[in-house]
């Protein structure tokens, strides 16, 4: 955080042609301390989030951001005005609120990503690393900043460590919960299926399973699967009901808004929820396809023009990296593809993640949603979005990262371990000046990628210069 309020007073801000929300500057003490000092976690998409959160899905535009974030923002800067009224404006308990709530988010989606990695490695340094390159992440300033990526990092993490852990109900309640944040988030159904289909294969091969204990146990599954499924896509769906009754139904009333924000939607010709948009006439009416397509013109190669190159070399590591790994992935364990990986019951080489075939899902998942960033969206947020929805993304670069012998990785833990005494930050920059050390070229251009990143991105996006 040191480093965020350190580049925005340093560095002016860049007049950026982007969404700035409506908003009367109020005077006080608490006022300026708090939009001096955290001012640049508003920027970009976090304008989006603080305009749903103070004023709700006001025109059709907003509909891109999904509502659990901005609700979360919404009961906890009520909870600061209650606790110190008239001490920040409703703008600045959002900012202020947003900013902790990230911070502790993120903080606690580390703890699941070591927890996780933990679990399926069963080595405590493979698990320190992953984390230690979640805290430099290229994408690291947008989980600081009024963006949704810690709380979907949170919720996806922790759903598959429990998982992992064969704890389905509380993996379905935190997947499901991260699909009301990102809409991409509809994808880890497919770790659900999985894991159910995999249990299905085991129970059904056994020897002393009857033809009629099959039967039974075919129509359970299927049942079970359909149940999962259908509470994994209740809140996209409930929110697209959300966004119909609104847009399509209800008797909207500019008279319910402050007048700054009536002034600002009549002034730039923003589309109100009074007179139904076409989407509301579609057999399947989805405004968030719609909206996506209308206003940030994404679609089937869309993005794919001459003037959007820089864009995409700035995407490119992420891309290259997690393309060629999950192809090398599949590469290995090509015997393995034409089921997936689901009949396999031995014991995996937990030295290697190419070796790894409980990662199966985990590749099909980082390499499907690779695949959709570049052909879909827009290709600069590719970055962000692995980032904060696939642990492959840390795992990978561990892997690179940290020596090959068994041996020397032993000896990192030991030292790392020896040089706990002399305190927290001590002990962690020794870590990181031992693993740089004992890289080879590929992990130290792994962990250039990282560092750099992490602090171009926020000195570029603090001062509303554009970013991945």
């Amino acid at each position: 955080m040191f480093t965020h309020v350190l580049f925005n007073v340093v560095i002016p801000d860049h007049k950026a042609d982007a969404f700035r929300l409506p908003y009367r500057v109020e005077p006080g003490v608490g006022n300026v301390i708090v939009s001096n000092l955290l001012g640049g976690f508003s920027r970009w998409d976090a304008q989006y989030f603080m305009h749903i959160t103070l004023y709700g899905y006001t025109h059709e535009n907003t509909l891109a951001f999904f509502p659990l974030f901005p609700l979360f923002l919404k009961w906890l800067s009520c909870l600061i005005s209650f606790i110190f009224p008239s001490f920040f404006s409703s703008l600045n308990c959002v900012l202020l609120v947003g900013t902790l709530l990230n911070c502790i988010l993120f903080s606690i989606a580390a703890v699941f990503l070591f927890k996780l990695t933990h679990t399926v490695f069963h080595s405590e340094l493979f698990a320190f690393t992953s984390i230690f390159l979640f805290c430099i992440n290229p994408a690291s300033v947008f989980f600081s900043a009024l963006y949704s990526e810690s709380l979907f990092s949170f919720f996806t993490f922790s759903g598959l460590w429990a998982l992992e852990k064969n704890k389905i109900f509380w993996a379905l309640i935190s997947l499901t919960l991260s699909v009301g944040v990102r809409s991409n988030g509809v994808l880890s159904v497919g770790y659900l299926i999985y894991v159910i289909l995999k249990e299905y294969l085991y129970l059904n091969f056994l020897d002393q399973q009857t033809f009629r204990a099959r039967i039974i146990l075919f129509f359970k599954t299927a049942v079970k699967l359909l149940l999962y499924v259908f509470i994994f896509i209740l809140p996209f769906f409930a929110y697209q009901l959300y966004c119909y009754w609104l847009f399509c139904v209800s008797d909207f009333s500019e008279v319910e808004l402050p007048d700054i924000v009536v002034e600002f939607l009549i002034r730039n010709d923003l589309k109100l929820p009074s007179e139904p948009s076409k989407w509301c006439f579609w057999n399947i009416p989805l405004a968030y396809s719609y909206v996506q397509s209308r206003y940030w013109n994404v679609g089937f190669l869309t993005y794919h023009t001459v003037v959007q190159i820089p864009n995409f070399l700035l995407a490119a590591p992420i891309l290259i990296l997690m393309i060629f790994s999950s192809i090398k992935y599949f590469n290995k364990n090509r015997r393995f593809l034409w089921h997936a990986g689901l009949l396999v019951m031995e014991n995996d080489d937990l030295t290697d993640i190419y070796n790894c075939t409980r990662c199966f899902p985990y590749f099909l998942h980082v390499f499907t949603l690779t695949i959709f960033c570049v052909l879909f969206i827009h290709v600069q947020v590719t970055t962000r979005i692995l980032c904060s929805a696939t642990p492959i993304v840390y795992w990978i670069s561990a892997m690179a990262v940290l020596p090959n012998s068994e041996r020397a990785r032993m000896k990192l833990m030991k030292d790392y371990k020896d040089y706990s005494y002399q305190g927290f930050l001590a002990a962690n920059m020794h870590f990181i000046k031992k693993i740089y050390m004992h890289s080879t070229f590929y992990g130290k251009f792994i962990f250039w990628y990282f560092m750099c990143y992490f602090f171009i991105g926020i000195s570029l996006h603090v001062n509303f210069f554009p970013w991945t």
